[in-house]
C-alpha cells in the first residue's frame, strides 16, 4: 500500500494521454479514528438518514463539527503534528490523543466557574450566622442574597483577576454529591456528614433529608460551620438560589458503539468486515452518543464565545447556533479520559 503509485496505473494513462509530465507520486494512509466516522460518504448517511443534526453536529469530527462544540484551530493543528503521516495499510488514532490535547490547552486559558448540572435543594438553616464564618460583602436589601464571596477565575493564573459569587440562604448542589449511605472513598454529603463549599471556606452539615412520594431526596437542610469545627472530607461546588441562569447541557460519548479490542480497527477504519456491507454499519452507531440534560443551573457571569471549566465537570462553551432565551452548551471534553484505550 505505502509506496509509489504504479507507473502503468490510471493515474499516469491520464498523464501520458496528455502528454504531460508525469511527477513521482506516494501514497500514504488515510487518517482514522477509533469509534468514529470520517468517511464523507458514511458522513453523508448521517445526515441524510437523520442521526445527527446535519454537518455541523458536535459529535461528527468534521471541521464544522468541532469548531461547534468548541476545539480550537490550535488544537487541530497540534491533534495533526502529532499523530503525523503513516505509510501502514491501517493507521489508528483514538479520541483520547485529540482531548488530551484540548485539555493541556483549556488548563491553562479556560476561566473556572460553578455549573450544577443536576440540581438537589439545599437550605441553610442557621443562613444567619454565615457573615460570622466567612468575609462576604454587597448584602442585598431584600435578604435575597446574603452577600458575595469572591473567588478567582482561575486557580494558578492570577492575572485573569477574580469573580464574586452570590450566596443565599439556598443554593443547590449536584444530586451526585449526596448520598443517603456514603462509602469510605465518597467525598460528597451524607446524613450527619459534612462536606466544604468551594470558594466559601465554611462547611455545611446535613441535619435532615426532606424525600419525595417516591423517597428520592428531594431537599437537604443543613448547618454552616466553621471548618474548624466540623472537618470537611471533600469539597463540592454549588449555585446560589437567588442568583442562576437556567440552561441545557450537552454532554458526549463516543459516535460509534464501541467494540472489543479485536474489533476495534475494523469500525475504526471503516474497511471490510461488518463495517463496510451495505448500510449494515449503521447498527453500530451509538443511541446514547448525545446526553442532554436540561435545567442546569450556571453562574450569571458566564459569558457567550468563551471556554469554562465548569468545576468538577469539564470544559464547555456555548453552542453559537443556540438563543439567548434557550441557551445551549457543550461539554468539549470532560476532566477526565471518557474513552479506553
Amino acid at each position: 500500500f505505502a509506496g509509489r503509485q504504479a507507473p502503468d496505473g490510471p493515474y499516469y494513462w491520464v498523464l501520458w494521454a496528455l502528454g504531460l509530465y508525469k511527477p513521482v507520486t506516494w501514497e500514504y494512509s488515510r487518517c482514522s479514528i477509533a469509534d468514529n466516522v470520517l468517511s464523507k460518504r458514511r458522513l453523508q448517511q448521517l445526515v441524510e438518514k437523520r442521526l445527527v443534526e446535519g454537518w455541523d453536529d458536535p459529535r461528527l469530527l468534521t471541521l464544522a463539527g468541532l469548531r461547534r462544540r468548541g476545539y480550537t484551530p490550535s488544537i487541530i493543528n497540534r491533534f495533526c503534528e502529532q499523530i503525523g503521516v503513516s505509510t501502514a495499510q491501517v493507521s489508528t488514532t483514538h479520541m483520547h490523543v485529540l482531548e488530551s490535547i484540548a485539555r493541556e490547552e483549556f488548563d491553562v486559558s479556560a476561566f473556572r466557574a460553578f455549573a450544577v448540572l443536576e440540581p438537589l435543594k439545599v437550605s441553610i438553616v442557621n443562613y444567619q450566622d454565615i457573615p460570622k464564618l466567612v468575609n462576604i460583602t454587597d448584602s442585598s436589601t431584600d435578604g435575597s442574597v446574603l452577600g458575595y464571596v469572591s473567588t478567582r477565575n482561575h486557580p494558578k493564573n492570577e492575572s485573569l483577576g477574580v469573580r464574586k459569587v452570590a450566596l443565599g440562604a439556598t443554593i443547590f448542589i449536584e444530586k451526585k454529591d449526596f448520598s443517603m449511605t456514603g462509602s469510605g472513598d465518597y467525598y460528597g454529603l451524607v446524613p450527619d456528614g459534612a462536606v466544604g463549599l468551594l470558594g466559601t471556606g465554611f462547611s455545611i452539615v446535613c441535619e435532615e433529608v426532606v424525600k419525595d412520594k417516591d423517597g428520592h431526596p428531594s431537599e437537604i437542610k443543613v448547618r454552616a460551620v466553621s471548618r474548624k469545627e466540623k472537618k470537611p472530607k471533600g469539597n463540592i461546588h454549588w449555585i446560589a438560589d437567588c442568583a442562576h441562569k437556567r440552561a441545557k447541557v450537552r454532554t458526549y460519548g463516543s459516535l460509534l458503539l464501541p467494540k472489543p479490542d479485536n474489533e476495534v480497527l475494523e469500525i475504526a477504519t471503516e474497511d471490510g468486515g461488518e463495517l463496510a456491507t451495505g448500510e449494515d454499519w449503521l447498527s453500530s452507531v451509538n443511541p446514547t452518543s448525545l446526553h442532554e440534560i436540561d435545567g442546569a443551573l450556571l453562574e450569571p457571569s458566564i459569558e457567550d464565545g468563551k471556554v469554562y471549566q465548569f468545576m468538577r465537570s469539564g470544559y464547555f462553551t456555548k453552542d453559537p447556533c443556540s438563543s439567548a432565551s434557550d441557551p445551549v452548551y457543550h461539554q468539549i471534553v470532560p476532566l477526565k479520559s471518557s474513552y479506553s484505550d
